[in-house]
C-alpha cells in the first residue's frame, strides 16, 4: 500500500514539474494562424462576398498574393480564421465556412448560420497588404 501511494505521488510531482510540456502537447496552439497586422502594411483592393458554402474572395491587386489570411467576424464580434495559399491577380479564391475556426486552442469551427459582418484579409504580395470589408 505504501508503495503504491509513492508511486502517486511521485506520478503527481512529475506532472506538475512537466504540465507546460504536458498541455502544450495535448493541445498545440503553435502553427495556428495569427492575424497581426503590421505597422507598415499596405492597403489591398479586394472584394469579399458570401456564398452558401463559404467566402468567395477576389483579388483586385496587380500583383498575386500568397500566404492569405482571412479573419472573419461575426454579428456578435466572435472571431474565425482560415488560410489560404495564393489568389492570382484579377482572380478569386473561395474559402469554405468548414476552414474558419476560432483562434485559441479549441480551434472550434465557424457555424454555418453565423451572421458576418466584416471581413479582413491580411496577404504577401512580396510586402504585406491588407484590407478590412464589410461582408455583402
Amino acid at each position: 500500500m505504501l508503495s503504491s501511494a509513492l508511486v502517486l505521488c511521485i506520478f503527481i510531482a512529475l506532472v506538475g514539474i512537466f504540465e507546460k510540456e504536458i498541455v502544450g502537447y495535448l493541445m498545440p496552439t503553435k502553427g495556428w494562424v495569427r492575424f497581426d497586422v503590421p505597422e507598415n502594411a499596405r492597403q489591398i483592393r479586394a472584394s469579399v462576398q458570401k456564398s452558401s458554402g463559404g467566402l468567395n474572395i477576389c483579388n483586385q491587386d496587380a500583383s498575386d498574393w500568397s500566404d492569405i489570411t482571412v479573419k472573419a467576424t461575426g454579428i456578435y464580434n466572435s472571431v474565425y480564421l482560415a488560410q489560404l495559399k495564393s489568389i492570382k491577380a484579377g482572380t478569386c479564391g473561395n474559402v469554405p465556412f468548414a476552414d474558419f475556426a476560432e483562434p485559441s486552442w479549441k480551434r472550434m469551427q465557424m457555424p454555418p448560420n453565423e451572421n458576418l459582418t466584416k471581413v479582413e484579409l491580411l496577404v504577401n504580395y512580396g510586402a504585406k497588404g491588407y484590407v478590412s470589408l464589410q461582408t455583402q
